[in-house]
């Protein structure tokens, strides 16, 4: 083979293997960025913790905490082998209260109604740890008289729940009452009331609120048809974590309730029902 054409046959090559280096790269690019945003739509927000100050948006930061309802009470509950899927009552019992339109429907029929089981064990052998961590209630309060010296509201009314409380009820269902009606449930083996033991007890007989906000608090509240001599209305929004699970337990009043472990997050104080006014947060 001649010289010339020697190099005629480099220069082709040469470029063709440019060529192929440009499509790989940009074909390795546009991959990583797919796959970045598969992983992104999938990312549960209701499983992760409180976001730190560094990189989630706010709406992030507020879904991470999901709101008690008489069904994810059980879900919490079952994730942490609270009941058996071998058991029959515990399991008929679990889509009663998950499923209830489910049940209705198929209970009376015993062949689809044990396929509707088999599949149930299934999910709840696969779901546990999908199941939400993090919640958030709200517990109406009552606030007394403006303390100018010490700048804040002093609790009221029921203040001794607010100090050294170890036990929070963030949980409290009439037992049965689904969202298909009331079914016949054993309240005392299926409890509707969920409690989280702090390990660090809560101590709240005052609430701090700078001058400004006060006097604008009062006359809003001054305003408000609800009023009694002496109390002001306002609200508490507990956030909290739970850490684990101690059995179902029974408490004052015949009270019989699932006994989780936990920690309390966060406090927020608000004036109103919808919590758009804030007065106080308090981080733990």
């Amino acid at each position: 083979m001649s010289e010339g054409l020697m190099k005629m046959v480099f220069r082709k090559v040469l470029s063709l293997v440019v060529v192929a280096l440009v499509l790989f790269c940009s074909t390795s690019g546009y991959a990583t960025s797919t796959n970045s945003q598969g992983q992104d739509k999938k990312l549960d927000i209701g499983a992760l913790g409180p976001a730190t100050s560094g990189g989630k948006s706010k709406a992030m930061v507020e879904n991470t905490y999901v709101q008690t309802t008489y069904e994810n009470l059980y879900k919490l509950a079952w994730s942490y082998d609270a009941f058996s899927s071998a058991d029959e009552e515990d399991l008929n019992t679990y889509l009663m209260i998950t499923e209830c339109n489910l049940y209705n429907k198929f209970f009376q029929n015993e062949f689809e109604w044990e396929k509707i089981k088999i599949a149930t064990r299934k999910f709840i052998a696969d779901n546990k740890d999908k199941v939400p961590r993090y919640y958030e209630y709200v517990q109406p309060i009552f606030l007394g008289r403006y303390d100018y010296a010490l700048q804040g509201f002093p609790i009221i009314v029921d203040a001794q729940e607010f100090k050294g409380q170890k036990n929070l009820q963030f949980a409290k269902f009439q037992a049965g009452e689904t969202s298909c009606g009331r079914m016949d449930i054993n309240s005392r083996r299926f409890p509707a009331e969920g409690v989280v033991s702090l390990l660090s007890p809560l101590n709240l007989a005052f609430i701090r609120v700078p001058l400004p906000l006060a006097e604008k608090y009062i006359e809003w509240r001054s305003k408000q048809q609800d009023i009694e001599e002496g109390k002001r209305q306002a609200y508490i929004r507990y956030r909290i974590r739970i850490d684990g699970y101690d059995g179902i337990k029974s408490y004052s009043l015949g009270l019989d309730a699932f006994n989780f472990n936990g920690k309390l997050m966060r406090l927020d104080v608000f004036a109103d029902k919808e919590l758009l006014l804030p007065l106080y947060s308090q981080v733990f």
